[in-house]
């Protein structure tokens, strides 16, 4: 996925279903990727997810993967919560943190979302997903309107 062949990861996440139906993990990514989406946009994945996380309330990835979704749909506050679970359940992905400080940051908590960026870039490392030089800049500039 992260080589722009989409469709080789999805296959390979479809792959992965197959053999164990319910991994968090391939289910989060597959949520995450362009497909299945009706006409009104709706893909069903929300609720997927959510049905999903009753059954394994601690999978971090599924938390990030619906954090994702409501992200598309520009549901910052939901989107908020959904990164903090993923967090709290998994806090050493720097990935998580970075996201759940961008959803701060959009709901105008910048202390808060300072602190995420912080920790996630003390975390960050060759596979992190997140532009790390512009977690950078928008941490300084939090720092200096805070001052």
């Amino acid at each position: 996925l992260r080589t722009g062949r989409a469709q080789e990861a999805q296959d390979l996440y479809q792959a992965v279903l197959e053999a164990e139906p319910k991994n968090p993990a391939a289910i989060a990514a597959l949520s995450t990727l362009p497909a299945g989406a009706t006409a009104d946009g709706d893909t069903g994945r929300e609720s997927q997810l959510k049905n999903l996380l009753r059954e394994q309330p601690g999978a971090a990835t599924l938390h990030f993967a619906l954090g994702l979704q409501y992200v598309g749909s520009g549901r910052w506050p939901e989107a908020q919560q959904a990164f903090f679970e993923a967090v709290r359940n998994d806090p050493a992905n720097a990935d998580y943190a970075y996201n759940l400080a961008v959803s701060l940051d959009q709901l105008g908590q910048g202390t808060a979302a300072a602190a995420y960026y912080e920790r996630a870039l003390g975390m960050a490392g060759n596979g992190t997903l997140f532009d790390q030089t512009a977690a950078r800049q928008r941490l300084d500039s939090l720092r200096a309107a805070a001052q």
